[in-house]
């Protein structure tokens, strides 16, 4: 089976939201994760939290920066060794709230930008795996995440149910500690990345992309950016549709296809 380890970074109190991780095989996340803690050992940490490392805090507190900087090229050529799929999914907060008129109360934690980054996130998962003439179902492994977890579970059960496109393209959905369960560390550091990207690059151009996310980009990278002017075309699109329809439940009814994002 393939597994994708999936984190978030970012949410309402911020600008941006996003989920990203990684897609490989389960073969290959085991010998990554061998590779990743004999990695850590070699730094004498016991695992690895991007916050962390980039503010030299916790385990790093007292390290150079040069240090930090070959541990976290030690740990990106691993990943590309190891993933050759990475995701990525960013929403922008205040764009969703123009759209969040429209379609609230109409879905299980629609309220939340964590909705459409969800969605999207396993929509271009399944595809990605589709193309690559992959067979198997993608399982997905999240970072354990109080905020997130119930919605999470509920809104997959949801597109099982309704039978949304990508629903058959989906394994299992489990979640983890980022402490434990390794592959879930290289998503930390895949969704700080992405987030810095979105927030300081992509919308402000303030800095250039990071070399870390520079490198990364070598690999299959399935992205999604819903900044503001797509937010605000799709409700466009949904206030024409809606013309003639009651409610958005109506125009998305259980058992349906639904809006895909």
């Amino acid at each position: 089976m393939l597994a994708a380890y999936l984190d978030e970074s970012g949410g309402t109190d911020t600008t941006v939201l996003v989920i990203a991780g990684c897609l490989s095989t389960t073969q290959r996340w085991t010998r990554y994760e061998r590779d990743w803690r004999k990695a850590l050992n070699e730094f004498g940490i016991q695992f690895f939290h991007m916050r962390e490392a980039a503010h030299l805090q916790g385990q790093f507190k007292g390290w150079s920066t040069r240090r930090r900087d070959a541990l976290l090229k030690r740990l990106v050529y691993l990943i590309k060794e190891s993933a050759p799929t990475l995701v990525s999914v960013a929403v922008d907060v205040a764009g969703y709230r123009e759209l969040l008129p429209i379609i609230k109360g109409a879905r299980p934690y629609s309220d939340s930008p964590f909705f459409i980054a969800f969605q999207s996130t396993l929509s271009n998962l399944v595809d990605a795996a589709r193309q690559g003439k992959q067979e198997e179902k993608v399982a997905l492994v999240f970072d354990h995440n109080a905020d997130y977890a119930r919605p999470a579970l509920s809104l997959y059960s949801k597109f099982k149910e309704w039978g949304y496109p990508f629903a058959d393209g989906l394994g299992p959905i489990s979640f983890a500690d980022d402490k434990d369960v390794t592959p879930l560390q290289a998503a930390d550091l895949i969704a700080w990345e992405s987030l810095k990207y979105a927030r300081e690059t992509r919308d402000s151009r303030q800095r250039p992309m990071r070399a870390s996310l520079a490198s990364l980009t070598e690999l299959e990278v399935v992205s999604k950016y819903w900044n503001r002017a797509q937010l605000l075309e799709l409700k466009r699109g949904l206030e024409t549709k809606l013309v003639s329809e009651k409610s958005f439940t109506e125009l998305n009814p259980p058992g349906g296809t639904g809006i895909t994002f």
